[in-house]
């Protein structure tokens, strides 16, 4: 590995932490952070004749501080033998024993309930107040704007009766054909069609 010689030429106690598909993890110390800097001014100089697209630095998560440790917890406690753990008697206890007896019922239950609710409710404002008033206020402000839309659109109201005029229809002697379509004309029709 090129890159890894180029970084053992600056600080010789690299280590590679991963390795997966086209990604390289290296361990750098951090008391040689005065070194990065010209390291790093020679890997951008060498990108292409070490075939590396991109690269970064990053300060160790959280996460992975506490990984190390329960790592190095579990070396410890896998090098303790068996024989070394005594076997003491009043140690030994069973668990039905930790079960709690008596159980909350009827009003005390769900006063305890809402008063947990409660107390989570009210740690959760404190803790991230835009999120509360979002979740409260939203909702709020678009029922408001649905009612107001609601305002705008024009209801249907009732039309006032228009008389039927024949007036301008009548020119002296010549007939008005009317046609009326309902259930009750189709059955008139058809029944008097029969007699005539």
């Amino acid at each position: 590995m090129k890159t890894l010689e180029l970084l053992r030429q600056f600080i010789p106690d690299v280590i590679i932490h991963s390795s997966n598909g086209f990604e390289v993890t290296f361990l750098l110390p951090a008391d040689q952070r005065y070194i990065f800097p010209s390291l790093f001014e020679q890997l951008e100089e060498n990108t292409n004749l070490l075939e590396i697209s991109t690269f970064g630095v990053s300060v160790a998560t959280m996460e992975e501080v506490f990984l190390r440790v329960c790592q190095r917890a579990a070396e410890k406690l896998l090098s303790v033998q068996d024989n070394d753990i005594s076997e003491d008697k009043k140690h030994h206890f069973d668990v039905s024993e930790l079960r709690y007896e008596t159980r909350l019922q009827g009003y005390s239950y769900y006063r305890q309930h809402f008063r947990a609710m409660f107390q989570k409710r009210f740690a959760y404002f404190f803790r991230k107040r835009t999120f509360f008033l979002l979740e409260l206020l939203f909702p709020a402000i678009c029922m408001l704007l649905i009612m107001e839309a609601c305002m705008m659109i024009p209801v249907p109201k009732e039309q006032p009766k228009l008389p039927i005029n024949f007036q301008p229809y009548y020119s002296g002697a010549t007939d008005a054909n009317i046609n009326v379509r309902n259930i009750k004309a189709a059955y008139f029709q058809r029944n008097l069609s029969e007699y005539y």
